[in-house]
């Protein structure tokens, strides 16, 4: 069975919510959200954070891990309240020790929940291997720079104006090592913001593709008041997706934790419409001398003939988004 991040979000806030038992070393649970041999109970933790409790697994759990906002360890037993009814059990506890993170520690909770269903007979090493791959989405908050922090709102920005954002996600970062932003079925999609129209840094590798294909998706966007912001495109992504996993792998992959997400907290938005280049006609260095490598430089593009008609519109298509002319 698979399990809404939605659900569980609902389930973490019932447990952050709830009144702590009394006897102070008793896990409060509100829901399960696995059934079978192994279980998933949400629940509050003595120490009052929402917490996911897992039971039933084989073996035990001889290590854990602490990061900023996440907290995994062991227990070889765990008191628990299921509706007044007391339990005892060995488990191994995640707690989210953040309460403004829980929006992604759902979608945490719905992978291991997953796991739990898809695997014949889960062990407590495998439920921390499987956290583990996520502990760096928990790490301290890193400062992005303003560049850094406008580039990747632009790829975000993207990912939420395609009608297929499940699709663009999994392309994000594709199977071409990482010299495109997207990578979809064969199709590359470079994404390029900046608060000047028209004025990217580029690399040579990007704008020179050996077979001329792909585009450049250009976007012009400034600070604003009623624009949205890194943190708030990502909750926005975490509602649509059908599945989340694919964008915490991609944020894994880009050493993004969710805390600099949240910290990205300034809100851009667009000055024009988005404009569309064929990479294969975008300004470019012809030559460089042997031994010269990593090059970037700074393209112009008003001179540079925009994707229009038919050839616009199958170019976007593939990868869910509409008329750009539209999108304001």
């Amino acid at each position: 069975m698979k399990w809404a991040a939605s659900d569980l979000r609902r389930l973490l806030a019932d447990a952050a919510a709830a009144a702590p038992n009394p006897d102070e070393k008793t896990y409060q649970v509100v829901g399960e959200l696995v059934a079978g041999h192994a279980k998933l109970l949400v629940a509050l933790s003595p120490k009052r954070d929402p917490t996911l409790l897992v039971t039933g697994v084989h073996g035990h759990a001889t290590t854990g891990f602490s990061t900023r906002a996440l907290r995994v360890h062991g227990y070889p037993a765990v008191d628990f309240d299921v509706g007044g009814t007391q339990f005892s059990a060995s488990a191994i506890a995640v707690a989210c020790v953040d309460e403004h993170l829980l929006d992604v520690f759902a979608p945490l909770g719905v992978e291991l929940g997953n796991a739990l269903v898809s695997t014949p007979a889960p062990t407590a090493a495998m439920v921390v291997s499987l956290l583990q791959r996520w502990s760096s989405l928990f790490a301290p908050a890193a400062r992005l720079s303003e560049a850094e922090e406008l580039g990747l709102w632009g790829e975000l920005w993207t990912i939420n104006q395609s009608a297929d954002p499940d699709v663009l996600v999994r392309g994000w970062r594709g199977s071409d090592g990482g010299t495109y932003d997207f990578f979809v079925e064969e199709a590359r999609l470079e994404v390029k913001a900046s608060r000047h129209p028209g004025v990217h840094h580029v690399s040579l590798t990007q704008v020179a593709p050996q077979d001329g294909s792909g585009i450049l998706l250009s976007l012009a966007a400034d600070r604003s008041a009623t624009g949205q912001s890194v943190a708030d495109l990502v909750r926005s992504l975490f509602a649509r997706l059908s599945d989340a996993t694919p964008l915490l792998e991609a944020l894994a992959r880009h050493s993004l934790s969710l805390a600099t997400l949240d910290a990205a907290s300034t809100r851009y938005r667009l000055l024009i419409p988005p404009m569309a280049f064929a990479l294969a006609t975008v300004p470019r260095i012809h030559a460089v001398d042997p031994g010269v490598s990593s090059v970037r430089y700074v393209v112009h593009l008003h001179g540079t003939p925009q994707l229009e008609g038919d050839a616009l519109t199958s170019a976007l298509g593939r990868f869910g988004l509409t008329a750009l002319a539209e999108i304001m």
